[in-house]
């Protein structure tokens, strides 16, 4: 049994550019893929909250909330998710905010 990674919600900030929330999309789904990638099935089902922000030249800056019921195994999956989709991105070229409320249920 896989893992599923699903939106409960997306709040998305940016300056005037319509690029950037583009941007910020393309973002979001490479670190849900990532995200399903890493989870095991011994994962727990779970709700978890992401904040990140964007400025150009940066790196983007994350910070993980998860509600009791989502181990710390979990966390740690999804936290090498964000490293890793953050390395590979490199510096950001657009500024903004995302706020994504995660569901991590069985597939």
């Amino acid at each position: 049994m896989t893992k599923r990674v699903s939106y409960n919600g997306i709040e998305i900030s940016s300056e005037a550019y319509e690029a950037s929330t583009a941007d910020i999309f393309d973002y979001l789904e490479k670190l849900t893929g990532s995200i399903e990638k890493r989870l095991h099935k011994n994962d727990a089902n779970c709700n978890l909250s992401i904040n990140l922000e964007f400025s150009p030249g940066k790196l983007t800056r994350s910070s993980i909330y998860s509600h009791s019921s989502a181990g710390k195994g979990t966390v740690t999956h999804v936290t090498q998710a964000l490293k890793s989709v953050r390395r590979k991105s490199g510096n950001n070229h657009f500024s903004g905010k995302a706020k994504i409320n995660l569901q991590v249920h069985d597939h």
